[in-house]
C-alpha cells in the first residue's frame, strides 16, 4: 500500500501543494472566528444528580456565582471625604452596563415600622453625600447597630469593608464580562490610589476573568517558545536551515488547521484547547525527524534523491502512521470522560495529530524533491561522534551489562512502591494559581476576612405552600445556622430567618437588642406590615420561592480542596438531617463548591479509566503490528515503568493526583509507545536480514533507531518543558511531568527493552512475531523510478 502512496505523492506533487494551500487558506478564513471561552468549564455530565440539583436551584434562586467583590481594610473608613468618594464609586459602578446591582455599606438600607399606616418604610442608612464628620459618625453607629450586615458587608474586628457587584446573567459568560470587570477594577484602583489604600478583589467573575486573560497571553507565548525551542534543537541536530524551516512549516500549517477545526466544531479556546497548537509543534516535529533522518541515510547510501524520498515514504510511512495513531489514541480516550472541556480537547488533539502526520508524509518528500540534494555537511549528523558514542554505549550496556540493568530496574520498582504509596488525591478551585500571584493573595484575603468566596447553598423544600413562614420552620433554619457557625470553613450564612430578625428589629424601631426571631403573635403582626412594601418584600424574596414553600441558606466556603470538601459536605448533611428530617423535608446541598468538588473527583476517576482504555487500545494496535501476545506484554513494560516512576516522584514530592496531573499519564503513554513501535519494527526487519540472529538484530535495531529516538526524545523533552513557563501550576506540572516521563521512556525503550529481548530471546521472538498482520517496513520493494515522472533528471551525484 505504501508503495502506491509513495507513487501517488511524488507523481502529483503540484496537485498536493495546491490542495494543501487551498485547505490552509480555508482554515485561516474559518479560524478567524475562533473565540475564547469565558464560561466555567462543565466537568459533570448534564444528567448527573449534582448538576440537576444545581440547575434546579438556579431556576428558583438564580445564578449564585455572579458576584464580584471589592474589599478594603481601613480603620479610617468613615472619614467623611473618603466615605463620600466610596459612595461616588458605588454609584459609578452601578451605572456600568452589565451591572445588575451594587451592595456596600454606603447604600445599605434600614427599615422602620410606620405603626400608623402599618407598613415598613425603607431608607438608606447614608445619604449620597454626607456633609459633616459628625453626621457620618452618627450614621456609622446606626449602620453598626444592624447585625444583619455584620460579617456580610464588613468585618468589625479588622475594620474590613466590601463592595459586592452583581453582574447580569447576560454578560456573565461572555467576552463583555472582561470589559466590565476591567472597568470596575479601574475605577476601584483610582479610589485606592487617591486615598493610598490597597484594594482587594475576588469573586468568581473576577477569578475567571483573570484566568481567561492569562490563557490568552500564554497561547501566544507557548507558540513562540515551541517554535524557538524546536528550531534550535533541529538546527543543532541537522545543521541545516532548510531542514529547520520546512520542518517548522509543516507543524505551523498544522497549528493553523487546529484553529480552523476549533471554529468548525464551534469549540472555544480553553486552558486545554489553547495548548493544542504548541502541542502539535512539539509532537509533530518528530515526524519530520524520522522522515529526514531516513532521507539522509538513504541518500548517503546511493546518492539518488528521488529514490531516497520514495523509500522514505514506503519504508517508514506506515511506522510513523501507527505511532501517530497510538499518540492520537492516547488523546482520544479523553472523549470518554463526558466532561465538555476534556471531550473537546480529546477530539481536537487526536484529529490534529493525524492531520500533522498527513502534512509531514506529503510535504516533506514533496518539498525536498524540489530542493537540491543534501550536501555532505547536511548528512554529517549521521556520523556525529557524540551520537555514535551514545549508541555504542547503549549496545555495550544491553550486550554485557544486562544484570546491572535489571538491578537498576529492581531498585526503580522499590522506589515506585514507596513513592506511589505516598500519593494522594485533591483539587482546589484556585490550586493552579501560584501562591505569590495577586489572584491567590486576593482570594486568601477574603477567606481570612469573610470566610470564603465559593458559593455553598442549602435548599430546603418544606413540601407545603407557605411552609417557609411557619415559625417552627424558621426556628429550625436558625438552629441549623447556629450549627453552621461552628464550622470555620464557612462565611456567615444568610437565610429567611435573618430577614425575619431584621424585620423584627425594624418593627421595634431599630433597637439592636430586638434582632431575634419573632414569636408567633409578633410574626402575625409583622406579616401585616409587609403587604405592599417593595424593599422588605425583596429582602424576603431573595430567600424564598413564590409559593413560600422552598427556601435557602446561602453562604460561601473556603477553597478547602476536594477531599476536605467531601468530608465537610458529609458533616453538613448529618447536621441538616438532624434538624430537617428527610421524611418531612427535601433538602439539597449544592453551589459552585459542591459542583467543583464532585466534578473534580468525577474527572479523576474517568481519567484513570481513560488511561486504562488507552493502554488496552494501544496494546491491541501492537498485537496487530507484532501478532505475538508475549511481545506485546514485553513491549508494554518499558512504557508502564516510566509512568509509575513519574507517579512515585509525584508521591515523594507531594504533588497530588488532580485533573492536570492525571492528564500526564495518558498523554505520555500515547507518545512514549511510539519509540517501542519504531524499535520493535526495526528489530523484526533486522531479524530477517540477520537470519534470525537475535543478538545481531537487537544491536542493529539500536544503531538504526537509536539516533532518531534520541533526537525525538530531546525534542519532546524540551518541547514539553516550555509549559513549565506557564503561570498555572497545573500546566507547569503537565509540562514537567510529561517531559520527565518521556525521558524515562526513552531510556527504558533503548536499554530495558533490548535487554529483555536478549534475555528472553526465543521465548518471545516467535514465528508469530515474524509474520505479523501489519507489515511496517519492507526493505525489498521499490517503486519503479521511471513511473514517478518527476520533472528533471534523477541525480546520482553526491553533491559536495
Amino acid at each position: 500500500m505504501w508503495v502506491s502512496i509513495a507513487r501517488i505523492i511524488l507523481r502529483n506533487r503540484i496537485a498536493f501543494l495546491i490542495a494543501i494551500t487551498l485547505l490552509s487558506g480555508f482554515m485561516i478564513w474559518t479560524g478567524k472566528d475562533v473565540r475564547m471561552s469565558y464560561k466555567y468549564a462543565q466537568m459533570l455530565p448534564s444528567n448527573d444528580s449534582a448538576n440537576i440539583d444545581n440547575e434546579y436551584f438556579k431556576e428558583i434562586f438564580g445564578e449564585g456565582a455572579n458576584i464580584f467583590v471589592i474589599g478594603v481594610k481601613d480603620t479610617t473608613f468613615f472619614n467623611v471625604d473618603k466615605f463620600n468618594n466610596w459612595q461616588h464609586l458605588t454609584r459609578d459602578i452601578k451605572k456600568i452596563e452589565g451591572v445588575e446591582k451594587v451592595l456596600s455599606a454606603g447604600n445599605a438600607t434600614r427599615l422602620i415600622a410606620n405603626h400608623r399606616d402599618k407598613k415598613f418604610e425603607s431608607f438608606t442608612v447614608f445619604p449620597d453625600t454626607v456633609k459633616t464628620q459628625h453626621e457620618l459618625d452618627s450614621l456609622a453607629e446606626v449602620f453598626k447597630s444592624l447585625p444583619f450586615y455584620k460579617n456580610l458587608l464588613y468585618n468589625p474586628e479588622s475594620e474590613t469593608y466590601l463592595l459586592a457587584v452583581t453582574l447580569t446573567k447576560e454578560v456573565l459568560n461572555t467576552e463583555k464580562r472582561l470589559d466590565i470587570v476591567d472597568e470596575i477594577h479601574s475605577q476601584a484602583d483610582e479610589f485606592g490610589q487617591k486615598h493610598h489604600l490597597k484594594l482587594e478583589y475576588s469573586g468568581l467573575p473576577f477569578v475567571r476573568t483573570e484566568i481567561s486573560k492569562k490563557i490568552k497571553r500564554e497561547l501566544g507565548m507557548f507558540m513562540l517558545l515551541a517554535f524557538l525551542v524546536t528550531a534550535l534543537i533541529l538546527y543543532l541536530f541537522f545543521r541545516s536551515f532548510k531542514v529547520v524551516f520546512f520542518s517548522l512549516l509543516v507543524v505551523a500549517i498544522g497549528a493553523v488547521w487546529s484553529f480552523g477545526l476549533l471554529a468548525l466544531f464551534n469549540f472555544e479556546i480553553t486552558i486545554l484547547t489553547g495548548m493544542i497548537p504548541p502541542l502539535l509543534i512539539v509532537i509533530g516535529v518528530p515526524n519530520s525527524i524520522f522522515l529526514l533522518n531516513k532521507y539522509h541515510a538513504e541518500y548517503k547510501k546511493h546518492g539518488n534523491k528521488i529514490k531516497a524520498l520514495q523509500r522514505v515514504i514506503h519504508k517508514v510511512g506506515n511506522a510513523i502512521f501507527l505511532t501517530n495513531l497510538t499518540t492520537a489514541s492516547g488523546f482520544a480516550t479523553f472523549i470518554l470522560t463526558s466532561s465538555d472541556i476534556l471531550v473537546e480537547f480529546g477530539i481536537l488533539a487526536s484529529i490534529n495529530i493525524i492531520g500533522v502526520f498527513l502534512l509531514a508524509i506529503t510535504l516533506i518528500p514533496i518539498i525536498f524533491s524540489f530542493l537540491p540534494p543534501p550536501r555532505r555537511k547536511h548528512v554529517k549528523h549521521l556520523d556525529n561522534r557524540f551520537v555514535h558514542r551514545f549508541v555504542d554505549t547503549l549496545v555495550l550496556i544491553t550486550g554485557k551489562h544486562r544484570s546491572k540493568v535489571y538491578i537498576a530496574t529492581g531498585l526503580a520498582l522499590v522506589f515506585i512502591v514507596f513513592g506511589v504509596s505516598r500519593m494522594h488525591t485533591t483539587g482546589y478551585m484556585i490550586d493552579d494559581i501560584p501562591h505569590d500571584d495577586p489572584i491567590f493573595q486576593h482570594v486568601e484575603f477574603f477567606q481570612e476576612e469573610f470566610g470564603g468566596i465559593i458559593p455553598f447553598e442549602i435548599m430546603i423544600d418544606t413540601r407545603e405552600k407557605n411552609g417557609v413562614l411557619d415559625l417552627e420552620n424558621l426556628r429550625r433554619i436558625d438552629t441549623l445556622q447556629d450549627r453552621l457557625h461552628n464550622y470555620p470553613e464557612f462565611s456567615k450564612s444568610m437565610s429567611v430567618a435573618d430577614a425575619a430578625k431584621f424585620l423584627r428589629q425594624a418593627y421595634y424601631m431599630g433597637s439592636e437588642s430586638r434582632y431575634k426571631l419573632p414569636v408567633e403573635r409578633e410574626r402575625v403582626r409583622i406579616a401585616k406590615y409587609l403587604q405592599g412594601d417593595g424593599q422588605s418584600d425583596s429582602m424576603i424574596n431573595m430567600f424564598i420561592d413564590t409559593a413560600y414553600q422552598i427556601t435557602r441558606i446561602t453562604m460561601n466556603v473556603k477553597d478547602v480542596g476536594t477531599e476536605k470538601m467531601e468530608k465537610l459536605k458529609h458533616n453538613i448533611r448529618n447536621e441538616v438531617d438532624s434538624v430537617f428530617s428527610p421524611s418531612t423535608y427535601d433538602v439539597i446541598i449544592t453551589g459552585a463548591s459542591v459542583i467543583y468538588s464532585k466534578g473534580t473527583r468525577y474527572l479523576i476517576r474517568n481519567l484513570f479509566i481513560s488511561l486504562a482504555i488507552a493502554i488496552i487500545i494501544i496494546a491491541i494496535f501492537m498485537s496487530f503490528m507484532f501478532y505475538a501476545w508475549k511481545m506485546v506484554v514485553i513491549s508494554l513494560i518499558p512504557n508502564l515503568i516510566p509512568l509509575l516512576m513519574t507517579a512515585a516522584i509525584m508521591g515523594f514530592l507531594g504533588i497530588p493526583i488532580k485533573v492536570s496531573t492525571i492528564l500526564v499519564f495518558s498523554i505520555a503513554f500515547g507518545i512514549s509507545v511510539d519509540d517501542t513501535i519504531h524499535f520493535l519494527a526495526k528489530y523484526r526487519q533486522e531479524l530477517s536480514l540477520y537470519n534470525w540472529n537475535i543478538s545481531k538484530a537487537v544491536k542493529a535495531a539500536i544503531r538504526e533507531t537509536g539516533v532518531s529516538m534520541m533526537y525525538t526524545s530531546v525534542i519532546l523533552f524540551f518541547g514539553f518543558s516550555i509549559f513549565s513557563a506557564s503561570e498555572f501550576g497545573g500546566t507547569q506540572a503537565l509540562g514537567i511531568l510529561v517531559s520527565i516521563t518521556l525521558l524515562f521512556a526513552m531510556i527504558a525503550n533503548l536499554v530495558l527493552l533490548p535487554s529483555l529481548l536478549l534475555t528472553l530471546e526465543r521465548m518471545i521472538t516467535t514465528r508469530a512475531f515474524r509474520e505479523p498482520l501489519i507489515h511496517i517496513f519492507d526493505e525489498e520493494e521499490d517503486v519503479d523510478l521511471a513511473e514517478l515522472k518527476v520533472k528533471g533528471k534523477d541525480t546520482d551525484e553526491n553533491t559536495e
